[in-house]
């Protein structure tokens, strides 16, 4: 199995992050679940679904979804309750310290 796509609990998980690649910013994280036994739908799927949920729900000041970058993650490193930004040279997701 694929490091982005772990089984948790009997369901198989995938993490994808829209991000401004010019400075990291994460717009968007979406996450794509199945029963066990299923199978994900593909990278370029999952992403479709990460763009279309955007367009449809984010606020209108953020970037176009076609003008962010995609990384898709490994969720047994994923935080869900962590604070995030991609390093956009290396492209690997950063845990961000909070501000208080």
């Amino acid at each position: 199995m694929p490091a982005d796509k772990i089984t948790t609990e009997g369901d198989t998980i995938a993490i994808v992050v829209l991000y401004d690649p010019r400075d990291g910013k994460i717009a968007h994280i979406h996450g794509s679940a199945v029963d066990a036994g299923s199978t994900l739908p593909d990278h370029a799927t999952i992403e479709k679904e990460a763009r279309d949920y955007l367009a449809r729900y984010a606020d209108k000041g953020r970037p176009r979804t076609r003008k962010l970058s995609v990384l898709h993650v490994d969720p047994k490193s994923f935080k869900p309750r962590a604070s995030y930004k991609v390093d956009p040279k290396k492209r690997v997701l950063v845990e961000a310290k909070r501000s208080r």
